[in-house]
């Protein structure tokens, strides 16, 4: 393949600690690699070169603000949370201001060969799309990534409200490709756009770790690592633990995370078997 003018917008990239800013840090690494030349559209782009690829990599600022409309904490937090609670779920708000930021950034942009949008959040997408629909076509062809569905999510609280399927249905109609991680997300997409799903794992580059020094030889204590965010319905590690206790074996369950609450019985009666922190840097 000859090389191709690409351009990846994105809510985050380094050195955000995030799922997206990983996705879209490694995708523009490997195509940088790959010597095609790799433009990135992103709220706050590195301010020093950590790999030599980031010089490589032409940056455009998105313009996102702090719009955060209900600061919580004080005297009114639950009033403030529950107001936060019903825009994000009935508006989308803040994340909804994404849509118009990216189409005004980026619909004057021609002669690209591909456009690369990376979602959550969704309104990453909605902006690509109200390009094209405007007839603008800053690239030949565009792939929007999916780290997880919008409309059909299993792991919502709350489903979303049936007007989003609008927006929904927008992007799925103008992307050549529906990029997801896995191929069980395929069933959290209209059917009739199904055609244009492709799986794309994620991206890690192991040669990059520099301090790998696990003993693989080390048999008589099982470690397990989990890094990301916890929930009863879907990211819930409790039956995990319990299988591990009730076995016998012995073992040490690292979990990085801010939402721990759910397990604190646990943290608390076996503090040198599940060890929790906050999140560290991907590498380490």
């Amino acid at each position: 393949m000859k090389n191709k003018k690409i351009i990846i917008i994105s809510n985050s990239f380094y050195p955000a600690n995030s799922p997206r800013a990983f996705r879209t840090t490694e995708l523009a690494k490997e195509l940088i690699r790959q010597n095609h030349q790799v433009t990135v559209v992103c709220p706050i782009p590195p301010q020093n070169n950590q790999c030599d690829h980031y010089s490589k990599i032409n940056f455009i600022k998105l313009p996102v603000k702090n719009y955060s409309l209900l600061k919580n904490g004080g005297v009114f937090s639950l009033p403030k949370k529950i107001i936060n609670r019903f825009l994000e779920q009935f508006l989308y708000y803040p994340n909804i201001l994404l849509m118009n930021q990216v189409y005004n950034t980026c619909k004057s942009l021609k002669g690209y060969d591909l456009i690369i949008s990376i979602a959550a959040p969704h309104s990453i997408h909605w902006g690509v799309s109200k390009i094209f629909k405007k007839g603008y076509k800053p690239a030949q062809r565009w792939i929007a990534d999916c780290g997880d569905p919008f409309m059909q999510a299993d792991n919502l609280q709350y489903k979303r409200p049936s007007y989003f399927n609008y927006f929904e249905r927008q992007f799925c109609f103008y992307a050549d490709i529906i990029a997801i991680p896995f191929g069980g997300a395929k069933i959290g997409y209209l059917k009739e756009f199904h055609h244009k799903v492709r799986v794309v794992p994620q991206g890690f580059k192991f040669e990059e770790i520099k301090n790998n020094n696990v003993n693989l030889e080390e048999k008589d204590k099982i470690k397990l690592a989990y890094a990301g965010t916890l929930n009863l319905k879907r990211r819930n590690p409790i039956e995990l633990i319990e299988f591990l206790l009730d076995s016998g074996v012995d073992f040490e369950f690292y979990i990085y995370s801010k939402n721990i609450q759910m397990i604190n019985k646990y943290t608390k009666k076996f503090p040198e078997k599940i060890i929790v922190s906050d999140y560290i840097p991907r590498l380490d």
